[in-house]
Protein backbone atom coordinates (compact mmCIF):
# COMPACT_ATOMS: atom_id res chain seq x y z
CA UNK A 1 0.00 0.00 0.00
CA UNK A 2 3.20 2.20 0.29
CA UNK A 3 4.76 1.70 -2.38
CA UNK A 4 3.77 5.16 -4.57
CA UNK A 5 5.15 7.14 -1.87
CA UNK A 6 8.14 4.95 -1.23
CA UNK A 7 8.80 4.81 -5.38
CA UNK A 8 8.27 8.73 -5.10
CA UNK A 9 10.85 9.29 -2.42
CA UNK A 10 13.12 7.25 -4.03
CA UNK A 11 12.46 9.47 -6.76
CA UNK A 12 13.68 12.60 -5.12
CA UNK A 13 16.87 11.42 -3.69
CA UNK A 14 20.08 11.98 -5.70
CA UNK A 15 21.74 9.24 -7.67
CA UNK A 16 24.36 8.91 -5.08
CA UNK A 17 22.34 8.72 -2.45
CA UNK A 18 23.46 5.80 -0.08
CA UNK A 19 20.05 4.31 1.10
CA UNK A 20 18.61 0.85 2.23
CA UNK A 21 15.17 -0.34 1.40
CA UNK A 22 12.88 -2.68 2.72
CA UNK A 23 10.39 -3.48 0.80
CA UNK A 24 7.15 -6.45 1.57
CA UNK A 25 5.51 -7.86 -0.49
CA UNK A 26 3.05 -10.76 -0.89
CA UNK A 27 5.75 -13.40 -2.46
CA UNK A 28 8.92 -13.65 -4.28
CA UNK A 29 6.62 -13.37 -7.79
CA UNK A 30 5.68 -9.90 -6.78
CA UNK A 31 8.67 -7.29 -6.98
CA UNK A 32 7.43 -3.92 -8.40
CA UNK A 33 10.21 -1.83 -10.44
CA UNK A 34 12.32 0.09 -7.74
CA UNK A 35 14.43 3.23 -8.91
CA UNK A 36 18.56 1.99 -8.42
CA UNK A 37 20.83 4.02 -6.95
CA UNK A 38 24.32 3.56 -6.87
CA UNK A 39 24.42 2.94 -3.28
CA UNK A 40 21.49 1.11 -2.98
CA UNK A 41 20.89 -1.47 -0.36
CA UNK A 42 17.28 -3.23 -1.68
CA UNK A 43 15.96 -6.39 0.40
CA UNK A 44 13.04 -7.51 0.08
CA UNK A 45 10.33 -9.25 2.75
CA UNK A 46 7.96 -11.75 1.19
CA UNK A 47 4.80 -11.97 3.51
CA UNK A 48 4.19 -15.85 2.46
CA UNK A 49 7.29 -16.63 4.36
CA UNK A 50 6.49 -14.22 7.49
CA UNK A 51 2.51 -14.87 7.96
CA UNK A 52 2.66 -10.99 8.97
CA UNK A 53 1.58 -7.75 7.83
CA UNK A 54 4.93 -6.07 8.47
CA UNK A 55 6.53 -8.22 11.20
CA UNK A 56 9.29 -9.26 8.85
CA UNK A 57 10.07 -5.43 8.04
CA UNK A 58 10.57 -4.89 11.78
CA UNK A 59 12.71 -7.90 12.35
CA UNK A 60 14.77 -6.80 9.01
CA UNK A 61 15.20 -3.09 10.31
CA UNK A 62 16.22 -4.23 13.81
CA UNK A 63 19.13 -6.34 12.24
CA UNK A 64 20.30 -4.13 9.78
CA UNK A 65 23.74 -3.13 9.39
CA UNK A 66 23.16 0.39 9.14
CA UNK A 67 25.68 3.24 10.22
CA UNK A 68 24.32 4.19 13.92
CA UNK A 69 21.49 2.05 13.88
CA UNK A 70 23.06 -1.09 14.69
CA UNK A 71 24.60 0.77 17.96
CA UNK A 72 21.49 2.68 18.65
CA UNK A 73 23.11 5.95 18.29
CA UNK A 74 21.56 7.35 14.61
CA UNK A 75 23.47 9.95 13.06
CA UNK A 76 22.00 13.51 12.42
CA UNK A 77 22.47 12.97 8.63
CA UNK A 78 20.15 9.15 9.36
CA UNK A 79 16.92 10.10 7.44
CA UNK A 80 13.43 6.81 7.89
CA UNK A 81 11.05 6.97 5.80
CA UNK A 82 8.16 4.11 7.25
CA UNK A 83 4.88 3.37 5.74
CA UNK A 84 2.54 0.69 5.91
CA UNK A 85 0.21 -1.55 7.83
CA UNK A 86 -0.50 0.76 11.56
CA UNK A 87 0.60 -2.13 13.34
CA UNK A 88 4.05 -2.60 12.08
CA UNK A 89 4.41 1.31 12.39
CA UNK A 90 4.12 1.10 16.22
CA UNK A 91 6.86 -1.62 16.38
CA UNK A 92 8.83 0.39 13.77
CA UNK A 93 8.66 3.52 15.34
CA UNK A 94 9.34 2.18 18.90
CA UNK A 95 12.27 0.10 17.36
CA UNK A 96 13.51 3.60 15.68
CA UNK A 97 12.72 6.48 17.81
CA UNK A 98 13.07 4.67 21.17
CA UNK A 99 15.79 2.01 21.03
CA UNK A 100 18.01 3.35 17.82
CA UNK A 101 17.43 7.13 18.71
CA UNK A 102 16.57 8.24 15.12
CA UNK A 103 15.21 11.50 15.81
CA UNK A 104 11.27 12.65 15.42
CA UNK A 105 11.84 15.14 13.22
CA UNK A 106 14.52 12.81 10.85
CA UNK A 107 11.66 10.16 10.95
CA UNK A 108 8.17 9.84 8.03
CA UNK A 109 6.20 7.20 10.05
CA UNK A 110 2.50 6.92 9.14
CA UNK A 111 0.09 3.83 8.87
CA UNK A 112 -1.46 3.63 5.24
CA UNK A 113 -4.55 1.33 7.11
CA UNK A 114 -5.35 -1.21 10.12
CA UNK A 115 -6.18 -4.54 10.11
CA UNK A 116 -10.15 -4.60 10.78
CA UNK A 117 -10.80 -1.13 9.70
CA UNK A 118 -11.83 0.07 6.29
CA UNK A 119 -11.15 3.67 5.10
CA UNK A 120 -12.97 5.89 7.11
CA UNK A 121 -12.71 3.95 10.32
CA UNK A 122 -8.86 4.11 10.52
CA UNK A 123 -9.05 7.60 9.52
CA UNK A 124 -11.60 8.12 11.82
CA UNK A 125 -8.94 6.56 14.72
CA UNK A 126 -5.62 7.31 13.16
CA UNK A 127 -5.14 10.65 15.55
CA UNK A 128 -6.00 8.79 18.86
CA UNK A 129 -4.10 5.76 17.56
CA UNK A 130 -0.76 7.97 17.25
CA UNK A 131 -1.73 10.20 20.33
CA UNK A 132 -1.65 6.69 21.82
CA UNK A 133 1.00 5.18 20.67
CA UNK A 134 3.70 8.38 21.34
CA UNK A 135 2.46 8.61 24.38
CA UNK A 136 3.54 4.93 25.27
CA UNK A 137 6.92 5.87 23.38
CA UNK A 138 7.44 8.38 26.16
CA UNK A 139 7.23 6.41 28.85
CA UNK A 140 9.75 4.28 27.33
Amino acid sequence: SAYPAIAAALDALPQDAACTVVLEVADASVHPPVRALAHMNLVWVHRDETRSHGGGLVDVVAAADVPGLRDGDAPDGLRVFVHGNAEMIKEMRRLLIVEKSVARAHASISGYWRPGHDEDAWQSSKREFVQQMEQEQDRA
